[in-house]
């Protein structure tokens, strides 16, 4: 039983990468506005967008144009919730989050950084005091 769990798994993120891959293609060729169009249709390429850093900006670029030019131009969201307006908020959480981590992470390497280099005038510090003696 574990087996086969393990090896729908690998099959899962074997498929996940190539889904990914092709979504890059075709971010690359269609550009963010099909690539949000396809996102919001099929849940499977929402969840690889979602989890991958350059597929959720595209989408996230794509969705605040789409919301702004059908807010502002043909004052059309308003009144409703669109799929796209979902997804962004999502994804918007999910690069907070990402943001957050990161930011974190970087204060605790300062942090690290600080109290090495203190300890590390220490001693210096106390190998100066040891030579004079």
């Amino acid at each position: 039983m574990g087996s086969f769990c393990s090896k729908v798994f690998e099959d899962d993120k074997r498929e996940a990468k190539i889904i990914r891959v092709r979504l890059l293609v075709l971010l690359d060729e269609l550009g963010p506005v099909q690539l949000l169009n396809v996102a919001v249709r099929d849940r499977k390429i929402y969840d690889v967008c979602k989890n991958d850093g350059e597929l959720r900006q595209a989408c996230i670029w794509a969705a605040v144009r789409r919301h702004h030019r059908e807010r502002f131009v043909y004052e059309d969201v308003h009144n409703r919730t669109a799929d796209y307006v979902l997804l962004m908020d999502d994804f918007i959480k999910v690069q907070d989050a990402e943001d957050e981590q990161r930011y974190l992470e970087e204060e605790t390497s300062d942090q690290e950084c600080i109290i090495r280099r203190r300890n590390r005038l220490a001693w210096e510090r106390n190998l100066r005091r040891a030579i004079r003696f």
